[in-house]
């Protein structure tokens, strides 16, 4: 792999582990008796929302400048990758819409806010961790072909 390739491959794994990380941290405080988080959830949710969501979206346009290239070179009739890039995508943003949302009802004490959020959160960890899986398997592709380094 070149070296270009190899930093940014090494970029997008880190990326994938803080993501997961900190969506499992919301896991946990949204698993929490609501008395004893509901204050921790809604400060940490904020902040997810704050820094993941633009974070997020840039991470994917990396993704797919790097993977883009690399895919069409060793598979040029090959579609179905970017469909499915482009459909985790939308869904990302639908489930960050749906925390916005859950964040608005937990600022407003709403009853169940912690349960949506809950349920919110379990869709976008199982997505993260399929799109990690595609991710994993598209990288062999990536080997040796240097219109991927000019992500």
């Amino acid at each position: 792999m070149t070296g270009a390739i190899d930093e940014t491959l090494k970029e997008v794994r880190r990326e994938h582990r803080a993501f997961r990380a900190v969506v499992h941290d919301l896991q946990r405080l949204a698993a929490s008796p609501a008395s004893a988080a509901h204050q921790q959830l809604q400060q940490a949710l904020h902040r997810f929302l704050d820094t993941w969501g633009p974070r997020l979206s840039a991470h994917l346009d990396l993704e797919e400048r790097l993977v883009t290239p690399s895919v069409i070179h060793a598979l040029p009739i090959e579609t179905w990758t970017f469909d499915t890039f482009g459909r985790e995508r939308e869904t990302f943003d639908a489930l960050l819409d749906l925390l916005r949302e859950g964040s608005t009802w937990l600022d407003q004490d709403e009853p169940g806010a912690e349960r949506e959020i809950a349920a919110a959160l379990d869709d976008l960890s199982l997505l993260w961790t399929r799109h990690v899986r595609r991710v994993d398997v598209i990288r062999p592709l990536l080997s040796g072909h240097e219109g991927a380094g000019h992500a």
